[in-house]
């Protein structure tokens, strides 16, 4: 049997007293739950764990905050204590602080006789090979290009001289031998420096329009040395020989004067050493061009001066050997040949075989001279190496059938090469 009571019937003081008692039991509970609190984080700091909640980690699985390597296999670093870590710096501080700095026994020693820091040296061993493989195969690619620079069809003396076809093993013996007068060594033509550079496959020079004439001659002189025999092949040498010295002694007064007397010429001289010429050629600021016979004497390789009186020469040098006439300037004047393009050779060629020849190899045949230099010319063009042309007119040939010429064996008179 239930009772219906009515809140009017109630006194107001047992209702005051009511709501009273229950904040107090509510106060009560609020500092129960705040004690239990503070009890469960010292326990935490007890057991030196921190809470994961504090630091707005999820609670709800407490190991995702744990780090812990995965490589176990990869602990290679141990204490003697049992204890195994990743690295040394780890395992070094472990003994500092567990074990006062002092390694217990069973330590793995070659961890911790590892004096050096940082990373590891670089073994370089195999880029090196890599690199010196690639050095190799660009000699070899350099040395595959020479032989292709120069064939026999742009040799068109072949088509001329008789039994000229064949090969010279022996081109070192085609260059003479200077004595250096600073350390009395003896020393090889510069020419046949390089060609030895190329034939033992350590010159790997690409060519180009900026390519040294000494290059440019010593890679023609290479691939001659393949294609005539040693005989025809001496001859081509001392043409090239009189030819450099020609260039180191006048090649700058030549030009100079060709400028002066082409200025509206479309032709584009820029010399490299524009500004030490003087310096760069001294024999050749005090020669005249116009008369290479003058008044100054020029020491040839065997010692010998040149008379100044030209009214005996022509029955003394018919007998003399030419290949020694030409004058020894290889550590006076070698700046022209060195620095300079080749594309000057055509410029030089007219007074060259018009006025060095007759005087340094007064026996070397001027129809064969105008006929290599022909060829040469016609082959720095070819290569892009020159963008002058020659123009030698056959007024410059001496005064004799083209068919002697044709019938010629070889252009060296009185003179066993």
């Amino acid at each position: 049997m239930s009772t219906n009571i009515n809140i009017n019937d109630v006194p107001t003081e047992s209702i005051n007293e009511f709501y009273k008692v229950k904040q107090d039991l509510q106060k009560a509970q609020n500092l129960e739950d705040k004690n239990t609190n503070k009890d469960q984080k010292n326990a935490n700091k007890d057991d030196h764990t921190e809470n994961p909640s504090e630091f707005g980690v999820s609670t709800f699985n407490k190991s995702e905050g744990n780090r812990k390597s995965k490589k176990d296999h990869k602990r290679d670093y141990h204490c003697g204590c049992g204890k195994s870590y990743l690295s040394y710096p780890a395992l070094y501080t472990h003994i500092k602080t567990k074990h006062d700095g002092k390694m217990p026994e069973g330590t793995l020693n070659s961890a911790c006789n590892n004096n050096r820091r940082g990373r590891p040296r670089r073994n370089n061993d195999e880029p090196i090979m890599k690199n010196e493989e690639a050095k190799e195969k660009k000699v070899d690619d350099m040395t595959a290009i020479y032989q292709k620079m120069v064939f026999e069809s742009d040799l068109k003396i072949l088509e001329y001289i008789k039994d000229g076809k064949g090969s010279c093993e022996e081109y070192q013996s085609c260059f003479p031998t200077y004595k250096n007068c600073n350390n009395l060594k003896v020393e090889q033509h510069p020419l046949c420096q390089i060609i030895k550079k190329i034939h033992q496959k350590q010159f790997r020079e690409e060519i180009n329009q900026d390519t040294p004439i000494d290059y440019v001659m010593s890679i023609y002189l290479w691939c001659l040395c393949k294609l005539v025999n040693q005989r025809l092949y001496r001859t081509i040498c001392i043409f090239f020989r009189a030819l450099r010295e020609c260039l180191n002694d006048f090649g700058y007064v030549i030009i100079e004067d060709f400028k002066k007397r082409n200025l509206n010429s479309n032709i584009e001289i820029i010399l490299k050493r524009q500004d030490d010429q003087e310096e760069s050629s001294p024999q050749a600021s005090n020669k005249d061009i116009s008369n290479p016979n003058g008044n100054n004497s020029t020491n040839n390789v065997n010692g010998n001066n040149f008379s100044n009186n030209n009214q005996n020469s022509s029955n003394n040098q018919s007998n003399a050997n030419s290949s020694n006439n030409i004058p020894n300037t290889t550590s006076k004047n070698t700046f022209f040949t060195q620095i300079e393009p080749p594309q000057y050779i055509c410029i030089v060629a007219e007074f060259f075989i018009l006025k060095y020849l007759p005087k340094y190899v007064p026996n070397f045949d001027q129809n064969f001279a105008v006929y290599l230099m022909i060829d040469f010319c016609n082959w720095l063009n070819k290569k892009s190496l020159s963008k002058i042309k020659l123009d030698l007119q056959h007024s410059l040939i001496k005064e004799r059938a083209i068919a002697d010429y044709l019938n010629l064996e070889y252009p060296l008179k009185n003179e066993s090469v």
